[in-house]
């Protein structure tokens, strides 16, 4: 059996120093950081999605790490991963959410194209659920 191979993550590291910025006039007020923006909540339920997991999609992929004919789903959310054509992409909902109803689009470096589409299967509901539970792993 061809070996599945590891998903591959990229990583970015920036080299080099940077100078210290200069401290403003001693007239001017420090001016505060912006806010980080709050992420928006995701609208489906992790334990239904774990259900909905077991029920359509161990089989193929992991909740622990490991591979099987797909990559594991632990830790994956907010990485960015490679594509088979080459391109990258940042798995979030709007990823997963293709790569359930569109599985060949945005094909997996390294893992077999055999998912097969859950469009028609999953209604927007039960394809938010798995979206939130794949989220929730870490």
């Amino acid at each position: 059996m061809r070996s599945l191979g590891v998903l591959v993550l990229i990583l970015v590291s920036c080299g080099g120093s940077h100078p210290e910025p200069a401290a403003p006039p001693s007239n001017a007020s420090p001016t505060p950081a912006p806010a980080a923006a709050p992420r928006p909540a995701l609208a489906g339920d992790p334990t239904r999605g774990k259900a909905l997991y077991e029920k359509y999609c161990m089989a193929c992929h992991t909740v622990d790490g490991s591979t099987r004919f797909g990559p594991s789903w632990r830790g994956i959310w907010g990485k960015t991963i490679a594509l088979a054509d080459g391109r990258t992409a940042t798995v979030d909902a709007t990823f997963v959410r293709r790569s359930i109803v569109e599985p060949l689009a945005d094909q997996t470096a390294g893992f077999p194209p055999i998912m097969p589409s859950f469009q028609g299967a999953l209604d927007d509901g039960q394809i938010d659920d798995l979206v939130a539970f794949i989220a929730s792993l870490h």
